[in-house]
């Protein structure tokens, strides 16, 4: 059985493969850099989780979820 670290490093991978094949589809060139934006804040969750610094890693999730917010309005006015 996996540890909650373990199983939020796997959703951490997970969710990076989900956002390389959102960049590929993804047609308007700012939300591609938004998305690259959020494959490199987990990987820095995944380090502080390494590092057992749950604190930093929740704030890159709050960031992740505070860019995911703004490339949604963005999307819609566009």
């Amino acid at each position: 059985m996996k540890t909650n670290i373990e199983q939020i490093i796997q959703r951490r991978i997970n969710d990076i493969n989900l956002l390389g094949k959102a960049i590929i589809e993804e047609e308007i060139p700012e939300l591609k850099l938004v998305w690259e934006y959020q494959i490199n804040l987990n990987f820095e969750i995944i380090d502080a989780l390494m590092r057992n610094d749950k604190n930093l890693a929740n704030i890159y999730i709050e960031e992740i979820i505070r860019s995911t917010m703004k490339a949604e309005e963005y999307r819609t006015v566009k």
